[in-house]
């Protein structure tokens, strides 16, 4: 009698330690939307209005007026060709790590992963330089680059995890039919690791479509910033723009949202595929 009160304490306090953390996580997303459809003046009275009459004159201010759309354009493109360009070389260089036996390997991969401790503020100005003498200052193609770079050790450590938990036995029955090594990651490499390769896309694309300090050192014309920059501007001398701001957050987060929607199949099928492996 004891234990079951026990297990059913633990359960209790399980889920409401889950509802705590979800509500802590879903409340600053339903504040930005409530305060985007905020009537002029409420947005400061206290005590603060958990519901309020909706006003959507921010919204169709940013899309008659604003730059969102193009904002938007702009992230997609240097979240995409990040994304591409991060899966590529990762995907190579795990499958070296992963499968190529030479000294040193793991000391690689360590370092590989001990970049990532490096603070983003310290290589702003060392790539600032470089980006400057090749030329690559105010065009997204150095966003790609940059935003690709700091991404790239932590999929090349998770890739090659996974590519190691594969049966040594699958590739060498490639082998024995005659598939080159190109042809063996392609062939059975990846399909065996797609899931956890559509888990490190959205995870990167997340991770560059939130990116604000590079977008802000290498980028100055106002027809290529992306969103986080764009949306920057809506706080300027002292003013802020609160219910443009919330309106145009808004905006910009629904496509992660949906892409998150649309792909957390593939997240769940990855996540559990590492665990079976190992």
């Amino acid at each position: 009698m004891l234990q079951q009160l026990n297990k059913k304490i633990i359960k209790v306090g399980f889920y409401g330690l889950m509802i705590v953390i979800g509500i802590s996580v879903i409340f600053p997303v339903y504040w930005m939307v409530k305060t985007s459809l905020e009537i002029e003046g409420v947005m400061f009275t206290y005590p603060p209005r958990i519901i309020s009459i909706p006003d959507f004159t921010p919204y169709k201010k940013v899309l008659l007026d604003g730059d969102i759309f193009r904002w938007i354009f702009n992230s997609l493109k240097v979240s995409g060709g990040a994304v591409l360009l991060n899966l590529f070389v990762a995907t190579f260089a795990a499958y070296a790590i992963a499968r190529y036996r030479f000294k040193l390997r793991y000391t690689l991969l360590f370092i590989v992963l001990l970049t990532q401790l490096i603070p983003a503020p310290l290589i702003v100005v060392p790539l600032f330089v470089i980006f400057r003498r090749a030329g690559f200052m105010d065009r997204l193609f150095a966003l790609v680059l940059v935003d690709a770079m700091i991404t790239l050790p932590v999929s090349v450590w998770i890739l090659s995890g996974f590519i190691r938990q594969i049966p040594h036995d699958i590739f060498d029955a490639g082998r024995i039919d005659g598939c080159s090594e190109l042809k063996l990651l392609q062939k059975i490499g990846l399909p065996l690791i797609s899931p956890i390769l559509i888990t490190i896309a959205l995870l990167t694309f997340f991770d560059v479509w939130n990116e604000f300090m590079f977008a802000y050192t290498f980028i100055s014309s106002a027809d290529k910033w992306v969103g986080t920059y764009g949306l920057s501007r809506f706080i300027s001398m002292g003013i802020f723009r609160w219910r443009e701001l919330m309106a145009s957050s808004t905006l910009f987060a629904i496509i992660p949202f949906v892409l998150y929607l649309t792909l957390r199949n593939y997240i769940v099928r990855g996540v559990q595929q590492g665990f079976s492996m190992k």
